[in-house]
């Protein structure tokens, strides 16, 4: 494992203790509109100021007190260093944990940590504690990493199971697709379109960009609709890229540049949409999805 890499899984492993140890009882306040933030989130973050050159980092929550003018923004992006960190990403799930709450006992909150240089991923991970699955063998774990650099991912499948080398599994039984949140305003998925001929899909819902990507490298789902920030993709962007999948357009289908901001306008938002998946499955999911 290279030291970047090694540094970003020091990085989690801290995070996953301050994550787990976590009190219900956290005050909950509102970012932005629909956006939490607990104390957790600004402790990840101060841990993450102790791990990386704050000049380089892009982190959420640290935006909040330090904001980049929009002048500087894609300027700051194409550093030839730039550690990039979603210190929570599932933050109501996160803060919910113990509660009556709906979100309450779901496992789609994590860490997303990545280095890049020049806007492209050089190495990623992603970190959910509490996530649940299934290895290929038919047994069960708790607790997921996914790790990626020089084209090759890694997985951690439980805590203290061994670390090893991740291929994409087959997906060409697969017929789910994770959505985004902002995905609903524009397009559905018309599985009830009976005059299909070819494969039909399913639309899930998710709340965090983390577990409908991870879930997305498990071959899970067959792909993801995706829109965000840049931090959103910190870990994913080189994981994705070492599995062979592809970030295309919904309305073009060009290839993910990287994220570009417009200069005029005062968001970190991509203003697309993308689909995530294998090269060869962008077409048949593209044309499941209708626009509104």
């Amino acid at each position: 494992m290279s030291p970047e890499l090694q540094k970003l899984k020091n990085f989690c492993d801290q995070a996953e203790k301050l994550t787990l140890t976590a009190k219900n009882e956290q005050s909950i306040t509102e970012k932005r509109t629909a956006e939490l933030v607990t104390k957790t989130d600004i402790d990840v973050s101060q841990l993450a100021t102790q791990f990386f050159n704050t000049n380089n980092l892009l982190d959420e929550e640290h935006l909040q007190k330090h904001p980049i003018p929009v002048e500087q923004r894609q300027a700051f992006l194409q550093k030839p260093e730039l550690w990039v960190v979603d210190d929570i990403d599932g933050t109501a799930a996160h803060a919910s944990r113990q509660s009556a709450n709906p979100l309450a006992g779901l496992n789609f909150w994590g860490t997303t940590a990545g280095l890049w240089n020049y806007g492209k991923p050089i190495v990623g991970i992603n970190a959910l504690p509490s996530y649940i699955g299934e290895r290929p063998d038919g047994t069960f774990f708790k607790g997921l990493i996914l790790l990626a650099e020089n084209d090759k991912c890694y997985i951690q499948m439980g805590e203290n199971a061994p670390i090893t080398e991740w291929k994409l599994p087959d997906t060409s039984n697969n017929h789910f697709i994770t959505l985004a949140s902002q995905t609903h305003s524009r397009y559905v998925v018309d599985f009830e379109d009976k005059t299909r001929t070819d494969k039909r899909f399913f639309p899930i819902d998710t709340h965090s960009c983390i577990y409908q990507f991870s879930n997305v490298f498990l071959g899970k789902t067959a792909a993801s609709v995706f829109t965000g920030k840049p931090w959103d993709a910190a870990g994913s962007l080189a994981i994705a890229q070492s599995l062979g999948l592809e970030l295309r357009k919904i309305k073009t289908g060009e290839l993910f540049q990287g994220f570009h901001i417009e200069p005029m306008k005062n968001t970190w938002e991509l203003e697309d949409l993308y689909i995530l998946s294998r090269p060869q499955n962008y077409a048949i999911i593209r044309s499941a999805l209708k626009a509104i």
